[in-house]
């Protein structure tokens, strides 16, 4: 049975380094980005399972990348964890 592949998107790397060590020991491929623009590279050229993503991103707002990245894997619709070290806007609420 193939490996599930998660996409992490955690500007903080020691925090995106626990994730990825957690799911690790769970056997799952964890491949880590610190970049909404990162990110969008990477779903171009793979395929995932999940997706892991820290809404406050430096270079892009979290909920715009959720779109996204949406656009390109529609099957990961209902496949997403939001992380945040702040509360969520408005506009997030509804998305979750």
């Amino acid at each position: 049975m193939p490996k599930r592949k998660v996409l992490i998107v955690e500007d903080q790397l020691d925090i995106a380094g626990v994730i990825q060590s957690v799911l690790e020991m769970q056997e799952v491929d964890a491949i880590v980005t610190n970049s909404g623009k990162k990110a969008i590279e990477k779903m171009q050229k793979e395929n995932y399972h999940a997706v892991i993503l820290d809404v406050n991103l430096p270079d892009m707002d979290g909920l715009v990348l959720y779109r996204e990245l949406l656009q390109l894997a529609p099957q990961l619709e209902g496949h997403f964890l939001f992380m945040s070290g702040i509360p969520p806007h408005d506009e997030l609420k509804e998305v979750l």
